[in-house]
């Protein structure tokens, strides 16, 4: 290893390292023989951190170094964002501007995006005249950032005025506007922008639709939404697991229960969205029956609820009261096992599971199904083969 390291060329290290221990004795081998210093050796290392989930030993690491090239600065922001760690983030882009390292259009989008997660607004302008000073402005990555940081920061005007500066916006910074006035509820703007779309010469894709439906739905615009509909298909965006969520939701806002049944049986792969678009318009039109009876095919389907499902079903047990009877404790009580299983409660499940019987209920279907999964977790091999004989 160490002839391999001192060669000061590239090499793989993920043959070198499969584990946080390895990675340890590889950070003290690269101190020992100097070889921190070198910008490749080191950047290929703090890849295999994040590639082992040692995001700890990766900041740590990078903290030792006095003068950050770009490229390492870049790496670390790229791979601090994708795992969702915005403060650190920024963090990294304030130590590389102390020492002068310059950045560009593979550091602003990821530490701007940063500052619009964690509402810096302050930190966020400041940003913004570094881009203004460096000549980035026109770069519609940036841009598009920009315009979002501004729109979810609540200083949509901001964000507007960069779209209106620009003799030729981008369809993309032109969705992320759309995006932002949706976020508010400022509904009416949408269609304003989604009209500037065709007036630039623009044409709406996947994510302007996603954005501009749900508006359709908020505001009865059924025979607006019907024609996006039209034009989804025609497109070839349809059917798509942004949009149909989006449409069963609409019709059946618009008391078209049918259509937006027929287009949930027309799914042929039914993710989670699809599911508690479905659950969800049962509870809106009272029908809690047909929320639950959802919510049991979801479960059985092997769809793993989320917290959205829970939102959605909780009306329909409370609405449900007064017609399911003693059901209605059996709903609960397998909502409450579903949960405790999303979140990876295995413990609390087993509890709650066990606590049902005692209280008279027998499982169900639904009930076996989310219990199996905590006990493949706890490796429960005995319990789960008398829970699948209860069915």
């Amino acid at each position: 290893m160490y002839s391999l390291l001192n060669s000061r060329s590239s090499c793989d290290f993920s043959n070198l390292c499969k584990n946080t221990n390895h990675l340890k004795s590889l950070k003290a081998l690269l101190i020992v023989n100097g070889l921190i210093k070198h910008k490749l050796l080191l950047g290929q290392f703090l890849e295999s951190c994040f590639n082992l989930g040692s995001v700890d030993i990766a900041i740590s690491t990078f903290s030792t170094v006095k003068k950050p090239s770009s490229l390492l600065q870049n790496l670390m922001i790229r791979r601090l964002s994708n795992k969702g760690l915005h403060e650190n983030v920024l963090s990294v882009y304030k130590t590389c501007q102390v020492s002068n390292c310059l950045s560009g259009d593979f550091t602003f989008p990821f530490v701007i995006k940063a500052c619009s997660v964690l509402d810096s607004f302050e930190i966020g302008k400041e940003i913004h005249c570094v881009v203004l000073r460096n000549g980035f402005e026109r770069n519609v990555v940036i841009e598009t950032a920009l315009v979002d940081f501004y729109g979810k920061t609540g200083h949509l005007g901001t964000a507007r005025s960069l779209i209106d500066g620009n003799p030729q916006p981008d369809l993309v910074s032109l969705n992320a506007l759309i995006s932002c006035y949706s976020f508010h509820g400022i509904d009416q703007q949408v269609f304003e922008v989604f009209k500037l779309i065709f007036a630039v010469g623009l044409k709406p894709n996947l994510s302007t639709l996603a954005s501009v439906i749900p508006v359709c739905t908020r505001l009865g615009c059924l025979d607006t939404g019907t024609s996006l509909h039209g034009f989804a298909v025609k497109s070839g965006f349809f059917p798509n697991e942004f949009l149909v969520p989006a449409l069963i939701s609409m019709y059946a806002r618009d008391e078209c229960v049918s259509s937006a049944i027929n287009m949930f049986e027309g799914v042929k792969r039914k993710n989670a969205a699809v599911w508690n678009a479905m659950i969800s318009a049962y509870t809106q039109k009272h029908m809690a029956f047909e929320a639950y009876g959802m919510f049991r095919q979801m479960i059985l389907a092997g769809v793993l609820p989320n917290s959205i499902t829970f939102v959605s079903i909780i009306p329909s047990c409370e609405v449900g009261g007064g017609i399911l009877i003693s059901n209605r404790n059996l709903l609960l009580w397998n909502v409450m096992v579903s949960a405790y299983v999303r979140h990876s409660l295995w413990d609390t499940s087993l509890a709650a599971f066990c606590e049902m019987q005692l209280g008279g209920f027998s499982p169900d279907a639904v009930s076996i199904v989310s219990i199996l999964s905590a006990c493949s977790n706890l490796e429960a091999v005995l319990l789960g083969i008398l829970c699948r004989g209860i069915l």
